[in-house]
Protein backbone atom coordinates (compact mmCIF):
# COMPACT_ATOMS: atom_id res chain seq x y z
CA UNK A 1 0.00 0.00 0.00
CA UNK A 2 1.34 3.76 -0.93
CA UNK A 3 -0.10 7.07 -1.30
CA UNK A 4 0.48 9.93 -3.33
CA UNK A 5 4.19 11.66 -2.97
CA UNK A 6 3.08 14.62 -4.99
CA UNK A 7 -0.15 15.86 -4.08
CA UNK A 8 0.51 19.27 -6.63
CA UNK A 9 1.55 17.85 -9.43
CA UNK A 10 -1.45 14.81 -9.31
CA UNK A 11 -4.23 17.63 -9.25
CA UNK A 12 -6.77 18.60 -10.45
CA UNK A 13 -6.91 14.63 -12.72
CA UNK A 14 -9.23 13.34 -14.52
CA UNK A 15 -10.60 9.42 -13.91
CA UNK A 16 -10.05 7.65 -17.20
CA UNK A 17 -10.85 4.59 -16.35
CA UNK A 18 -13.28 2.27 -13.63
CA UNK A 19 -14.07 -1.12 -13.62
CA UNK A 20 -14.68 -3.83 -10.91
CA UNK A 21 -12.37 -6.52 -10.48
CA UNK A 22 -13.88 -9.49 -8.11
CA UNK A 23 -16.33 -6.99 -6.33
CA UNK A 24 -13.30 -4.11 -5.94
CA UNK A 25 -12.92 -1.11 -7.41
CA UNK A 26 -10.13 -0.10 -10.31
CA UNK A 27 -9.66 3.43 -10.41
CA UNK A 28 -7.41 4.69 -13.39
CA UNK A 29 -6.21 8.66 -12.92
CA UNK A 30 -4.31 10.71 -14.86
CA UNK A 31 -3.12 14.76 -14.37
CA UNK A 32 -1.08 16.75 -16.52
CA UNK A 33 2.20 14.94 -15.28
CA UNK A 34 1.17 11.22 -14.12
CA UNK A 35 -0.68 8.39 -14.67
CA UNK A 36 -1.73 6.13 -11.86
CA UNK A 37 -4.49 3.56 -10.49
CA UNK A 38 -5.82 3.15 -7.24
CA UNK A 39 -7.78 -0.93 -6.70
CA UNK A 40 -9.68 -1.50 -3.71
CA UNK A 41 -9.05 1.39 -2.04
CA UNK A 42 -7.99 4.93 -1.98
CA UNK A 43 -4.66 4.62 -2.18
CA UNK A 44 -1.99 4.84 -4.95
CA UNK A 45 -0.80 1.42 -6.37
CA UNK A 46 1.47 2.77 -9.17
CA UNK A 47 2.02 5.76 -10.88
CA UNK A 48 3.82 6.83 -13.92
CA UNK A 49 5.15 10.18 -15.33
CA UNK A 50 4.18 10.45 -18.56
CA UNK A 51 7.12 12.29 -19.98
CA UNK A 52 9.27 9.84 -18.47
CA UNK A 53 7.98 6.31 -17.93
CA UNK A 54 11.60 4.21 -17.15
CA UNK A 55 11.74 6.49 -14.18
CA UNK A 56 10.11 4.93 -10.86
CA UNK A 57 8.54 7.72 -8.61
CA UNK A 58 7.36 5.82 -5.63
CA UNK A 59 10.39 5.58 -2.87
CA UNK A 60 9.17 1.99 -1.92
CA UNK A 61 9.84 0.70 -5.12
CA UNK A 62 12.59 2.92 -5.98
CA UNK A 63 13.67 0.57 -2.85
CA UNK A 64 14.36 -2.37 -4.91
CA UNK A 65 17.09 -1.03 -7.38
CA UNK A 66 19.11 -1.64 -4.46
CA UNK A 67 19.13 -5.38 -6.02
CA UNK A 68 21.67 -3.53 -8.80
CA UNK A 69 24.02 -2.69 -6.11
CA UNK A 70 23.53 -5.56 -3.82
CA UNK A 71 23.98 -7.58 -6.41
CA UNK A 72 25.34 -6.56 -9.73
CA UNK A 73 26.19 -9.71 -11.08
CA UNK A 74 22.52 -10.10 -11.05
CA UNK A 75 21.14 -11.74 -14.44
CA UNK A 76 17.59 -12.84 -13.65
CA UNK A 77 15.26 -11.19 -11.70
CA UNK A 78 11.64 -12.39 -10.46
CA UNK A 79 9.17 -9.63 -9.73
CA UNK A 80 5.86 -10.98 -7.86
CA UNK A 81 3.08 -8.35 -8.34
CA UNK A 82 2.92 -6.67 -12.08
CA UNK A 83 1.04 -3.42 -10.92
CA UNK A 84 1.73 -0.93 -13.58
CA UNK A 85 4.90 -2.03 -14.63
CA UNK A 86 7.40 0.40 -13.23
CA UNK A 87 9.93 -2.23 -12.43
CA UNK A 88 9.53 -3.89 -15.62
CA UNK A 89 9.38 0.24 -17.59
CA UNK A 90 12.55 0.55 -15.50
CA UNK A 91 14.73 -2.41 -16.16
CA UNK A 92 14.08 -2.89 -20.15
CA UNK A 93 16.99 -0.36 -19.69
CA UNK A 94 19.30 -2.60 -18.47
CA UNK A 95 19.53 -4.93 -21.46
CA UNK A 96 21.63 -7.65 -19.77
CA UNK A 97 18.58 -8.64 -17.18
CA UNK A 98 15.88 -11.28 -17.68
CA UNK A 99 12.99 -10.07 -16.17
CA UNK A 100 9.79 -12.45 -15.28
CA UNK A 101 6.47 -10.86 -13.75
CA UNK A 102 4.28 -12.70 -12.03
CA UNK A 103 0.61 -11.01 -11.45
CA UNK A 104 -2.86 -12.86 -10.71
CA UNK A 105 -5.10 -10.42 -12.36
CA UNK A 106 -5.87 -10.53 -15.87
CA UNK A 107 -6.87 -6.83 -15.94
CA UNK A 108 -4.16 -5.59 -14.25
CA UNK A 109 -1.97 -7.02 -17.10
CA UNK A 110 -4.26 -5.56 -19.89
CA UNK A 111 -4.54 -2.53 -18.02
CA UNK A 112 -0.59 -2.31 -17.46
CA UNK A 113 -0.51 -2.66 -21.14
CA UNK A 114 -2.76 -0.49 -22.63
CA UNK A 115 -2.14 2.71 -20.00
CA UNK A 116 1.36 1.83 -18.68
CA UNK A 117 3.55 1.63 -21.57
CA UNK A 118 4.45 -2.07 -20.08
CA UNK A 119 7.49 -2.98 -22.48
CA UNK A 120 6.39 -5.25 -25.86
CA UNK A 121 9.20 -7.66 -24.71
CA UNK A 122 8.05 -8.32 -21.00
CA UNK A 123 7.57 -11.67 -19.72
CA UNK A 124 4.14 -11.62 -17.68
CA UNK A 125 2.57 -14.73 -16.79
CA UNK A 126 -1.04 -14.47 -15.26
CA UNK A 127 -0.92 -16.68 -12.14
CA UNK A 128 -0.80 -16.60 -8.10
CA UNK A 129 2.67 -15.97 -7.14
CA UNK A 130 2.65 -18.70 -4.49
CA UNK A 131 1.18 -21.00 -7.21
CA UNK A 132 3.81 -19.73 -9.80
CA UNK A 133 6.78 -20.45 -6.76
CA UNK A 134 5.33 -24.13 -6.19
CA UNK A 135 5.77 -24.93 -9.73
CA UNK A 136 8.85 -23.04 -10.36
CA UNK A 137 11.67 -25.60 -12.08
CA UNK A 138 13.80 -22.69 -12.64
CA UNK A 139 16.51 -20.21 -10.47
CA UNK A 140 16.30 -16.67 -9.96
CA UNK A 141 19.44 -14.49 -8.69
CA UNK A 142 16.72 -11.78 -7.05
CA UNK A 143 13.23 -11.80 -6.29
CA UNK A 144 11.16 -8.75 -6.30
CA UNK A 145 7.57 -9.09 -4.17
CA UNK A 146 5.22 -6.54 -4.17
CA UNK A 147 1.92 -8.55 -3.08
CA UNK A 148 -0.94 -6.60 -2.34
CA UNK A 149 -4.82 -7.68 -2.57
CA UNK A 150 -5.79 -3.81 -2.36
CA UNK A 151 -4.91 -2.07 0.06
CA UNK A 152 -3.54 -5.53 2.09
CA UNK A 153 -1.02 -7.71 2.29
CA UNK A 154 -1.36 -10.83 0.27
CA UNK A 155 -1.45 -13.87 2.71
CA UNK A 156 1.55 -15.48 1.50
CA UNK A 157 3.81 -13.39 3.00
CA UNK A 158 2.66 -14.65 5.84
CA UNK A 159 3.06 -18.48 5.56
CA UNK A 160 6.52 -19.75 5.82
CA UNK A 161 5.96 -22.17 3.27
CA UNK A 162 6.23 -18.88 0.54
CA UNK A 163 10.27 -18.54 1.97
CA UNK A 164 10.80 -22.04 1.97
CA UNK A 165 9.75 -22.40 -1.24
CA UNK A 166 11.35 -18.90 -2.18
CA UNK A 167 14.59 -20.22 -1.03
CA UNK A 168 14.20 -23.22 -3.41
CA UNK A 169 13.92 -21.41 -6.36
CA UNK A 170 16.95 -18.80 -5.34
CA UNK A 171 20.56 -19.52 -6.68
CA UNK A 172 23.16 -19.47 -4.27
CA UNK A 173 24.02 -16.12 -3.07
CA UNK A 174 20.39 -15.30 -3.94
CA UNK A 175 18.45 -11.82 -2.84
CA UNK A 176 14.81 -11.10 -1.90
CA UNK A 177 13.31 -7.77 -1.51
CA UNK A 178 9.63 -7.32 -0.55
CA UNK A 179 7.44 -4.51 0.29
CA UNK A 180 5.14 -5.26 3.69
CA UNK A 181 2.70 -2.98 5.12
CA UNK A 182 3.46 -3.44 8.66
CA UNK A 183 0.86 -3.03 11.13
CA UNK A 184 2.93 -3.72 14.11
CA UNK A 185 6.07 -4.36 15.84
CA UNK A 186 5.14 -8.05 16.61
CA UNK A 187 3.91 -8.55 13.01
CA UNK A 188 7.26 -7.35 11.82
CA UNK A 189 8.92 -9.74 13.87
CA UNK A 190 6.94 -12.41 13.42
CA UNK A 191 7.84 -12.00 9.68
CA UNK A 192 11.67 -11.52 10.03
CA UNK A 193 11.68 -14.81 12.42
CA UNK A 194 9.84 -17.00 9.49
CA UNK A 195 12.17 -15.29 6.91
CA UNK A 196 15.49 -15.81 8.75
CA UNK A 197 15.14 -19.72 8.44
CA UNK A 198 15.70 -19.22 4.88
CA UNK A 199 17.35 -16.23 4.53
CA UNK A 200 19.86 -15.69 7.00
CA UNK A 201 20.69 -11.83 6.65
CA UNK A 202 18.31 -9.44 6.76
CA UNK A 203 18.40 -5.37 6.92
CA UNK A 204 15.34 -3.37 6.45
CA UNK A 205 14.57 0.07 5.21
CA UNK A 206 12.05 2.50 6.59
CA UNK A 207 10.49 5.43 4.69
CA UNK A 208 9.40 8.59 6.46
CA UNK A 209 6.05 9.19 4.55
CA UNK A 210 4.82 5.50 4.63
CA UNK A 211 3.86 2.49 7.07
CA UNK A 212 5.38 -0.06 4.45
CA UNK A 213 9.06 -1.63 5.15
CA UNK A 214 10.92 -3.08 2.47
CA UNK A 215 12.65 -6.42 3.79
CA UNK A 216 16.06 -7.64 2.18
CA UNK A 217 16.86 -10.55 3.06
CA UNK A 218 19.53 -13.07 1.58
CA UNK A 219 21.36 -16.31 2.14
CA UNK A 220 24.74 -14.10 2.26
CA UNK A 221 25.85 -10.85 4.16
CA UNK A 222 24.50 -7.61 2.78
CA UNK A 223 27.09 -4.94 1.43
CA UNK A 224 27.23 -2.06 3.97
CA UNK A 225 26.16 1.11 3.19
CA UNK A 226 29.32 2.91 2.05
CA UNK A 227 30.07 -0.89 -0.42
CA UNK A 228 26.34 0.72 -1.81
CA UNK A 229 27.26 4.03 -2.28
CA UNK A 230 30.53 3.08 -4.43
CA UNK A 231 28.08 0.43 -7.02
CA UNK A 232 25.97 2.95 -7.53
CA UNK A 233 28.09 4.34 -10.41
CA UNK A 234 26.49 1.51 -12.74
CA UNK A 235 23.08 2.94 -12.36
CA UNK A 236 21.31 4.95 -14.84
CA UNK A 237 21.30 8.55 -13.96
CA UNK A 238 17.47 9.03 -13.55
CA UNK A 239 17.82 5.63 -11.10
CA UNK A 240 20.07 7.19 -8.78
CA UNK A 241 18.26 10.02 -7.92
CA UNK A 242 17.45 9.70 -4.14
CA UNK A 243 19.20 6.51 -3.72
CA UNK A 244 21.46 7.59 -1.48
CA UNK A 245 18.84 8.04 1.15
CA UNK A 246 17.11 4.99 0.52
CA UNK A 247 20.71 3.66 1.55
CA UNK A 248 21.01 5.81 4.40
CA UNK A 249 17.44 4.49 5.50
CA UNK A 250 18.85 0.90 5.58
CA UNK A 251 18.71 -0.88 9.06
CA UNK A 252 21.04 -4.36 9.32
CA UNK A 253 19.31 -6.76 11.75
CA UNK A 254 21.48 -8.61 13.60
CA UNK A 255 21.91 -12.26 13.25
CA UNK A 256 20.19 -14.16 16.49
Amino acid sequence: MTEAIIPNKLLPCCIIKQQNIDGEKLTLKESDDYRWFEYAGTSMQSIMSLSHPAQIIMPVTHSFLLFLLIKPSALNILNLGLGGGAIERCLAQYSALSVTSIEASPAIIEMAKRYFLLPKQANVICAKAEDYIEACGQQYDVVLSDLFVGEQNADCLFEEGFYRQLAHIMNHRGLVLINLYVTSEKVLIEVMLIIKKYFPFVALIEFKAFSNLVLIASSVEISCQQQLKENKRGLMESDKLGIDDIINNMTYIPNF
